[in-house]
């Protein structure tokens, strides 16, 4: 049983516990706690100084970094898509700056956008597969070489949608094969593709843009898959895709992370920034040069930054020794000329 001294001795040992305390703290301890609190204050206001400095250095450099890449990118563009037509693929939830971005660095690079149509959200929709399967068995009626029967139908949709922005006829370059122009129609038809601008013929190379980076957000595997899959089929039309590779729901990472599909086509990253959107009608002028397959940007599983253009082939015989080819002829026709001369002379000398 608690008697009446047990709590006269608790409350003693209270008043003593903060006696002490007063004690302590207003004597030896005083200094030491308030130098200790002083101490760490001062280096946080100097760590968030630094760290304020070094952010407007960085925006500086980078401000800084970007007119010096728009100040160049005339010479850097200059001619490296002449004669060259594209078509341009926007993804669903790509970003419309962005892609006006990179149709204006087109244009920069003296290539012709020949078509440009958007994916609609039918395209990605778990709602609408059954829309997508129809239209794939459609398709692979109309494809001049139907793909093997295990293809994934999101697969057989991105080999279709090239044939159909891509496909020459052998007897007018300019012209689509009839089977192209069905397939067409049979993406517009299912309401699986948006035109943007009405494509007038064959593209040489493709540049698909992807969807927005979402800060933050988690990849959905099902969108995730089907856009892979689609730009795997575009492998052999020189396509390039076009993005950013700073967040995991990202087209590009997931591209750059797959097999097959980093084999098919070609990737650029920092699309949003102008340093992505120079770089990619280098790319594009570089495939259609006859370039592989590749990678590039500022982020992980690049091999450059920008592409090393191969140089222009020969437009008569297609075997790239054109200069040297016409230093071979002027250097003979000098020699003939020389010779032609020479006898010339040598029989005036000795007619009498």
């Amino acid at each position: 049983m608690i008697d009446f001294r047990y709590h006269i001795v608790s409350l003693i040992a209270v008043f003593l516990a903060l006696a002490v305390g007063v004690v302590l703290g207003a004597g030896p301890l005083q200094g030491s706690i308030g130098d200790q609190l002083t101490e760490q204050i001062e280096n946080l206001r100097q760590e968030k100084e630094d760290l304020r400095v070094e952010l407007e250095r960085s925006q500086a450099l980078s401000g800084d970094l970007a007119v010096f890449v728009d100040g160049t990118s005339q010479q850097l563009l200059a001619g490296a898509l002449a004669d060259v037509d594209v078509a341009v693929i926007e993804t669903a939830g790509a970003a419309g700056a962005v892609t006006g971005a990179l149709l204006d660095r087109i244009e920069q690079a003296g290539g012709t956008v020949v078509g440009h149509v958007a994916l609609t959200p039918r395209w990605t929709d778990a709602a609408d597969a059954p829309v997508r399967d129809e239209t794939a068995e459609m398709v692979v009626e109309q494809m001049a070489a139907p793909p093997p029967a295990e293809t994934a139908n999101s697969q057989v949709l991105g080999m279709a949608l090239g044939q159909a922005l891509t496909q020459r006829d052998p007897l007018s370059s300019e012209s689509f094969t009839t089977g192209a122009l069905e397939l067409y129609t049979t993406f517009r038809d299912a309401d699986l593709v948006g035109e943007v601008v009405a494509p007038t013929g064959p593209a040489d190379v493709v540049l698909v843009v992807a969807p927005a980076a979402v800060p933050g957000a988690e990849p959905d595997a099902s969108v995730q898959g089907i856009n892979v899959d689609t730009v795997t089929g575009l492998a052999g039309t020189d396509t390039v895709v076009a993005g950013t590779d700073t967040e995991e729901s990202d087209l590009l990472d997931a591209i750059r992370g797959d097999a097959e599909a980093a084999e098919a086509v070609s990737t650029v990253d920092s699309a949003d920034l102008i340093s992505g959107q120079v770089t990619a009608p280098l790319v594009l002028a570089a495939l259609a040069r006859g370039a592989a397959v590749d990678h590039y940007g500022t982020g992980e599983s690049t091999s450059a930054v920008i592409p090393t253009l191969p140089p222009l082939d020969d437009p008569d015989d297609g075997t790239g020794t054109g200069a040297d080819t016409s230093t071979e002829d002027a250097t003979e026709e000098t020699a003939e000329s020389t010779t032609e001369e020479t006898t010339e002379s040598t029989t005036e000398e000795t007619t009498p």
